[in-house]
């Protein structure tokens, strides 16, 4: 689209790209812990992700440039997703939702609507 000048920021926006989709998740997956009245679970999820983020990029960064940033934050991501995971069953006494889409899910949508 803007032409031979961006192709090397593809990969990185790909990096990007699937960070973004997995923070999105990992954000829907923290409101069951707001809506049980659990916001110091939110806080220490956001502080693991802080927390990895930081030395990742430190370390990342200097070695691989851009990419090692893009990468940096992908690895963060992925610790928040796994904390909050693994917190399902630990503070809610829940098992792990699923992440796939059943047709029990299309048909409640169906009939919310």
């Amino acid at each position: 689209m803007y032409g031979n000048k961006y192709d090397g920021a593809a990969g990185i926006l790909r990096i990007l790209l699937g960070e973004a989709i997995l923070d999105g998740v990992t954000s829907v997956l923290a409101q069951a812990f707001m809506a049980r009245g659990l916001p110091g679970t939110v806080t220490l999820l956001e502080g693991c992700g802080l927390f990895t983020a930081v030395p990742l990029m430190y370390w990342l960064i200097p070695r691989y440039g851009l990419q090692g940033a893009a990468y940096a934050l992908l690895l963060a991501t992925a610790c928040r997703f796994s904390f909050v995971i693994g917190s399902y069953p630990l503070r809610l006494g829940m098992k792990i939702p699923s992440m796939m889409l059943r047709a029990s899910d299309v048909s409640a949508f169906r009939r919310a609507r």
